[in-house]
């Protein structure tokens, strides 16, 4: 349990407690400067006097500088405590969209624009493994490491997505396995604050039983 609270880093009350700790360490060593250069540079007393029992006008001068110094501490605090509020809210939702994944029964990849794969979730190195055995996914690129291919496949919807930022899909059949299957793929893209399709998600089901039911089904019915 060490281990795990030390990984985590310090909470934001700890960060936001150490900036107005700095503050109050600056708000001295200001103070401390201003009696420095009054005794020692321009010789008006001697730096305990200066520290302790500075000039009125003095003493009004170093206030506001301190003051100053506060608030500008004040506002670090506040604009600092919303960014890593935002950060942390980000970094909970990306944790619940990978969970998502990889708890879910279908093939998910995310795939950059070079066809490299960014992402592999469970079911999809599950199901690589079927295909061409055991090997990283992430990293290699999509048609190499799925398929075998030294080029895009035929058809390949990534590359119509990445070109158009459109949502495609097909079913398509699939027997690298050694075994025939069908497959239900929908790719979506995923684009940047500009709007530009910056890599794709492509998700794949079986939908071998269901296909198998109703082409059972159609033959059934043809023959009544």
């Amino acid at each position: 349990m060490g281990q795990r609270s030390v990984s985590r880093g310090l909470v934001l009350a700890d960060r936001v407690a150490l900036v107005a700790l700095g503050g109050i360490i600056l708000s001295l060593a200001t103070w401390f400067a201003y009696a420095y250069v009054d005794a020692m540079v321009l010789l008006d007393g001697t730096l305990r006097d200066e520290l302790i029992t500075p000039p009125a006008d003095q003493t009004l001068i170093r206030l506001g500088t301190v003051v100053l110094v506060l608030v500008g501490t004040l506002l670090i605090q506040v604009i600092y405590s919303r960014r890593i509020q935002a950060e942390e809210r980000l970094k909970l939702a990306e944790a619940r969209i990978v969970q998502m994944y990889e708890n879910s029964p279908d093939s998910v990849l995310c795939i950059g624009r070079d066809h490299d794969i960014v992402y592999a979730n469970t079911a999809s190195r599950t199901m690589a493994v079927a295909r061409r055995g055991p090997g990283e996914l992430v990293g290699e690129v999509c048609y190499r490491a799925l398929w075998g291919r030294q080029q895009p496949c035929e058809g390949c919807l990534v590359a119509d997505v990445l070109a158009t930022a459109e949502v495609r899909n097909r079913t398509m059949s699939d027997s690298s396995s050694g075994e025939s299957r069908y497959l239900e793929q929908i790719v979506y893209p995923v684009v940047d604050e500009r709007g530009a399709v910056e890599s794709v998600v492509e998700a794949t089901r079986d939908t071998t039983e269901r296909v198998v039911a109703e082409q059972a089904i159609r033959e059934m019915a043809t023959c009544v």
